[in-house]
């Protein structure tokens, strides 16, 4: 049966009027940035009811097929996009759909030169640039393979519905953003707040629980704005992955950061305007990680152990900012969590599970450190043998340490109790002490990044403040009071000797020295102590709280001398 006369006429209607709006809901572009059709006020007379359209298709097409180029051929721009000279295929050039965009957001080809038109829309030029370094890749395969060869990047398969590869299966400009749809701004294809758009292709390991992900902290509005590049929102959680990297016009492109300097990427919220510590002071003090020297160096997959010629330190090497978290436990600290490390043993960890196997990537078995600031009689700058629990004495940071009998011990403090590298080495302002700066070993009023004074110069007058360091955990009175050594007193009140010209505070390598000798951290300053007449130096354990002394010290022979 044949439909006429006025139903059929309304059913016309109502279908047109659905196909109007649904071309309305996917092609809203009227007064957003992409409604181009301004140009032709720059003069051209000629049809301009294709205005909209004409900058990325052909006019009148009956296929508005995304990708489907309208300017002139930029194929033989982009040979080496990413600085990639030398392979075959340059991974990345830009094709497909991405050519569309890149034709008015690279200037490589004018705004108004298109091909529908015999002269040119508008009169202005664009710069040609074809380094496209400086923001995220675009046109390679986004495949099982790549997959599989990062396990931060999500299934292929598992891509929600609004972040789509093109019909080759690649990342495209359009994989991130819709040019006919402004409602996410920035023509983004979903809401980026808390940078769920980033989260849907990238999973960085204990990103979900970390701070910079979680964080309420907002900007102070002092200083710096730390987001000049983001507008997503006023906390750290909202800004997400941008509080550190931006997909377009990078500073360091190689990881999309916003800063060139990888350490201004962390200072500009670690200055005490967003996050509650200010960092960034600890490193104008005279003992100080030495962040500055270095930049452009670290690579994520570098050497744990590095060689001479490659010593460095950033924060990344201490800190993994896709992992600092609120959740510690045990064994793994939230300022370090996922980074890597070096064992007792010297073995090399993808993941530290122990503050001093952090600690030993750079001061154990890497080559090129410097001498350790006091000249010793057994002279050691690998502070893992320092440490290892099988040496004639240690402080105790690997395992307990094996002195049975420690009368000076400040509770809770025992013989069997450990310390951390940064129980001694931390800012001066440690919170830990009742201060109010940042914890651990950014920076320090005190030589080599102590959290308290250690004086180690010779005839220094005893005084609470000039060992301070070592009277956090040893008791002053029962040092002078001779309780553990019965001319302790004698030596550091009556003559002003130093701890250090006895006592070396980390350890004696067992490949050095032995337990007869050096047991009680006796390693002999020889700046201050010197051999006797007999050529003797050495210290001798006797047993318990005794021992004798063969050497020369303060212009006094010691042949022998007990206690």
């Amino acid at each position: 049966m044949k439909y006429t006369g006025p139903f059929c006429l309304i059913l016309l209607m109502l279908y047109l009027a659905s196909d109007l709006s649904m071309a309305q809901q996917t092609f809203n572009i009227e007064d957003s940035r992409h409604d181009l059709a301004i140009v032709l006020s720059t003069g051209y007379e000629g049809e301009a009811s294709d205005a909209q359209c004409i900058f990325c298709h052909p006019p009148r097409s009956h296929t508005l097929k995304i990708g489907l180029w309208n300017e002139a051929p930029a194929e033989n721009l982009f040979d080496y996009p990413y600085g990639r000279q030398g392979e075959e295929g340059p991974p990345g050039k830009p094709d497909g759909s991405s050519l569309v965009c890149l034709g008015c957001h690279d200037g490589t080809i004018a705004l108004g030169d298109v091909r529908s038109r015999t002269q040119s829309i508008s009169n202005s030029r664009g710069i040609k640039r074809t380094d496209l370094s400086d923001g995220h890749p675009i046109s390679f395969s986004y495949d099982s393979i790549l997959v599989d060869s990062n396990d931060e990047l999500e299934n292929p398969k598992e891509l929600t519905q609004q972040v789509r590869l093109d019909s080759t299966g690649k990342i495209q400009c359009t994989s991130c953003h819709d040019p006919h749809d402004d409602t996410n701004g920035k023509f983004l294809v979903m809401d980026n707040s808390s940078t769920g758009l980033c989260v849907t292709c990238h999973k960085k390991a204990g990103w979900d629980a970390s701070l910079h992900n979680i964080s309420s902290a907002t900007w102070n509005h002092r200083g710096r704005d730390p987001w000049p590049f983001s507008d997503l929102g006023g906390s750290v959680a909202e800004h997400g992955c941008s509080n550190c990297h931006t997909p377009h016009a990078a500073g360091n492109g190689q990881y999309l950061l916003n800063y060139n300097v990888e350490e201004d990427n962390c200072m500009a919220c670690h200055n005490g305007n967003v996050a509650d510590t200010d960092i960034n002071a600890e490193f104008n003090k005279i003992s100080h990680h030495p962040i500055e020297q270095t930049a452009d160096i670290h690579a994520a997959d570098e050497a744990i152990i590095v060689n001479a010629g490659d010593r460095h330190v950033e924060c990344v090497d201490c800190h993994n900012p896709h992992s600092v978290s609120t959740a510690e436990t045990n064994s793994t600290h939230v300022t370090w969590k996922n980074v890597r490390g070096v064992d007792v043993n010297g073995g090399e960890k993808t993941e530290a599970t122990a503050e001093f196997e952090l600690c030993f990537r750079c001061h154990g078995d890497s080559p090129g450190k410097a001498a350790m600031p006091t000249p010793r009689q057994h002279d050691q700058n690998n502070v893992r043998l320092q440490f290892d629990n099988g040496n004639p004495s240690f402080h105790p940071v690997v395992g307990p340490g094996n002195n049975s009998n420690a009368p000076s011990l400040i509770a809770p403090l025992s013989e069997n109790s450990t310390v951390a590298c940064s129980d001694c080495h931390s800012s001066d302002t440690d919170s830990i002490l009742g201060g109010n700066g940042p914890d651990g070993p950014h920076g320090s009023i005190y030589p080599s990044l102590l959290i308290r004074a250690y004086q180690t110069q010779d005839k220094t007058p005893e005084s609470p403040g000039a060992y301070s360091l070592c009277y956090m955990c040893h008791d002053r009175n029962s040092i002078l009071g001779d309780e553990s050594f019965e001319q302790h007193s004698l030596h550091i009140s009556d003559n002003s000797t130093p701890c250090s010209v006895c006592h070396d505070p980390h350890g004696i390598s067992s490949v050095q020295g032995n337990t007869v000798n050096n047991s009680h951290l006796i390693n002999f300053d020889t700046s201050v102590v010197f051999p006797n007449n007999n050529n003797d130096l050495h210290f001798e354990d006797r047993g318990s709280f005794s021992g004798a002394c063969f050497l020369a010290c303060h212009n006094l022979e010691h042949d022998g001398l007990s206690y």
